[in-house]
């Protein structure tokens, strides 16, 4: 219980004594800062006895690659790219905080020294590259971007919908960057957010898009450290909008497997129960799953959202050619006769129907050939 706790403190309002109560009940206390953090804690404490928490378990975090958010220059339209700056920040955030602390642009010899100790005994904070691919797939196939809005919105008090067509906050992919385009009046909403009380709430695209790899990047750090994670309410509430949505569209997608299972295999029994029932070997469960290769990638192919049942329904309606539609036995018997071969039996009909049916059968693949067939035989457990 109580293992670790990952403090984000420049986004909270986290004390002194806030902290050395994290300290008493957690073995490990991260903490992680910038100036105004630092200046803050050696406010409170001083650089000298600031240290000696660490022997309690304190663990200082300082960023050292910031996200940026930028205008490609000469690009014609507005492109902008969103990256990660490849800077050790460490000394630079210690010496400006400590000309904060002392209220001075000249650090004298012992100042740097307190910079320069600071920056061996802290760690570094990275932001996570993953962190970042997955803000640009959250925002361009799961629009997570608009939720996050939509619940920032409804934070501060305003009837906007970001589901109405008529707002427009959209990002397009463009070379090395992308587009941005919105007519929302995004500098009168982050004064309505600083007069509900929220100061780092941004709607401002470069300042939200740097927010969100921020959040993400937390999300991991913690994940990695098996902790707990306190941060500002209005990072907060992105994490809330992340995690909400992947549950949503965990039990989305599940919802949609049941209901093609039930609808389109016109079984009394689904996959799951068919394997659970200890009646189906290893050997038919991989002969299933090499079947569906061809049924996987027509799957990969759909855009995300797509609806699946109405796709696979269209796919199938689709008329195929008569060879394609033909059985495989009776397929054989017509090449057969109309070639004057005697029948075939044994391994030269397998041979046969690798090197010729499998010809004529070729290019008019279609999902439903692996449901209605492998797949429903599958299932019938009796089968």
């Amino acid at each position: 219980m109580f293992h670790s706790i990952t403090i984000n403190l420049d986004h909270t309002n986290h004390t002194f004594g806030n902290i050395v109560e994290c300290l008493l009940f957690y073995d490990e206390v991260n903490l992680i800062v910038g100036i105004d953090g630092m200046a803050k804690l050696w406010r409170a404490i001083g650089p000298n006895d600031l240290q000696r928490l660490c022997d309690y378990g304190l663990h200082i975090y300082v960023l050292i690659d910031p996200i940026t958010c930028a205008a490609i220059p000469g690009q014609g339209e507005d492109i902008w790219t969103f990256f990660l700056q490849n800077e050790d920040m460490r000394q630079r955030v210690f010496e400006k905080a400590l000309k904060e602390l002392y209220g001075t642009e000249q650090l004298g010899a012992e100042q740097k020294n307190i910079a320069s100790r600071y920056r061996e005994l802290s760690n570094e904070y990275r932001h996570s590259d993953k962190a970042l691919a997955e803000v640009h797939e959250d925002i361009y196939k799961h629009f997570v971007h608009k939720k996050i809005l939509q619940a920032q919105l409804e934070e501060i008090g305003s009837s906007m919908s970001m589901f109405d067509p008529a707002n427009k906050y959209e990002f397009r992919p463009a070379k090395k960057g992308f587009v941005y385009r919105t007519n929302l009046l995004y500098g009168e909403l982050e004064e309505q957010a600083k007069r509900a009380g929220y100061d780092d709430m941004h709607f401002r695209h470069q300042r939200f898009l740097m927010e969100m790899g921020e959040v993400y990047s937390l999300m991991y750090f913690a994940a990695e450290k098996e902790s707990t994670l306190c941060t500002s309410s209005s990072q907060s509430l992105i994490m809330s909008c992340k995690q909400k949505d992947m549950l949503e569209r965990r039990l989305g997608e599940q919802s949609t497997i049941t209901n093609f299972e039930k609808i389109e295999t016109n079984s009394f029994n689904d996959l799951v129960g068919a394997v659970d029932s200890g009646e189906k070997t290893i050997g038919e469960i991989l002969e299933l799953l090499d079947a569906a290769q061809e049924f996987k990638q027509w799957k990969r192919d759909l855009p995300d959202t797509a609806d699946f049942i109405l796709e696979y329904q269209k796919a199938m309606s689709a008329q195929l050619p008569w060879v394609q539609r033909m059985p495989i036995k009776k397929l054989r018997f017509v090449i057969t006769n109309l070639a004057g071969f005697n029948p075939i039996v044994g391994v030269a009909v397998s041979a046969f129907d690798t090197f010729v049916v499998d010809k004529w059968k070729a290019g008019g693949w279609k999902p439903a050939q692996f449901v209605t067939g492998n797949l429903k035989k599958f299932m019938d457990i009796n089968g």
